[in-house]
């Protein structure tokens, strides 16, 4: 009788075990599902850029669910200095070719690829991307390509009409670029992709004095377009309690070097 009794407790003890590793295995997959949407980017709304890096070639995919429309920029893997001046919302590594016949082919690659694999474009921002490129049609995706060749002013039509955030223009927010690195020019260079994403910048200047934190500072409230130009850059956001030359304030500091390199 003992001896049954024993064999009926350390029998119960092994299905509490057992069912205390299933509860820790489900527990560590949802927490990680939810870190991994957390970090998603595309909403399926709003304008969203990805630069994919092929070994010989480069792409900026730009999708635009408000117009429903798409485009792909290829671009000279060799030449840095040719990548556009607009926000990437995120970048990735593929082995693919892309153009706009074969765009759900390659997004549905890149998802079975991908699954819960650390990579900055999350399983939820491809399989949008994926159901999104499966709405449209290849009329709607424009294919478009910058080379050596490129004359400047088509590149820059290119980054001043393709990659407009509508609802960035929509806000239509004052916003100031303040330099308060010890970089030359690059409050210009930011000031370029924020208007190219359809902000109103209405002054680039130099600091006073050197700043180390990149940091956004808003007045009334932090709507769309101060939380997309923070996730884009990387950057801190802040209110600021008296109004100046601009509804936001974007300053550059010290450790804008991190996103330059």
């Amino acid at each position: 009788m003992k001896n049954k009794n024993e064999t009926k407790k350390n029998f119960n003890l092994a299905k509490i075990f057992i069912v205390f590793l299933v509860f820790l295995l489900i527990a560590s997959i949802s927490i990680k599902i939810f870190f991994v949407y957390a970090n998603s980017r595309f909403d399926g709304v709003n304008r969203f850029t990805v630069k994919i890096l092929a070994p010989t070639k480069a792409y900026l995919l730009t999708v635009s669910p408000t117009t429903e429309s798409a485009m792909i920029l290829e671009i000279d893997i060799s030449r840095k200095d040719d990548f556009p001046l607009v926000g990437i919302d995120r970048t990735m590594k593929c082995i693919c070719d892309l153009t706009k016949e074969n765009l759900t082919y390659e997004l549905g690659k890149m998802f079975l690829e991908n699954g819960l694999k650390s990579s900055e474009l999350t399983i939820f921002d491809i399989s949008r991307l994926f159901l999104f490129s499966r709405s449209i049609s290849a009329p709607d995706i424009l294919e478009k390509k910058i080379t050596q060749k490129t004359e400047a002013l088509i590149k820059k039509e290119i980054e001043s009409s393709g990659f407009i955030d509508s609802a960035i223009a929509r806000e239509g927010l004052s916003i100031e670029v303040l330099n308060a690195s010890e970089i030359s020019g690059i409050g210009n260079k930011y000031a370029n992709i924020i208007s190219n994403a359809g902000g109103s910048v209405v002054m680039v200047q130099n600091a006073e004095r050197n700043q180390k934190d990149s940091t956004i500072y808003y007045y009334e409230k932090e709507g769309y377009t101060v939380k997309k130009l923070a996730k884009l850059f990387n950057f801190k956001i802040k209110k600021m309690n008296n109004k100046n030359l601009a509804d936001i304030k974007v300053i550059l500091g010290k450790d804008i070097l991190n996103n330059l390199k």
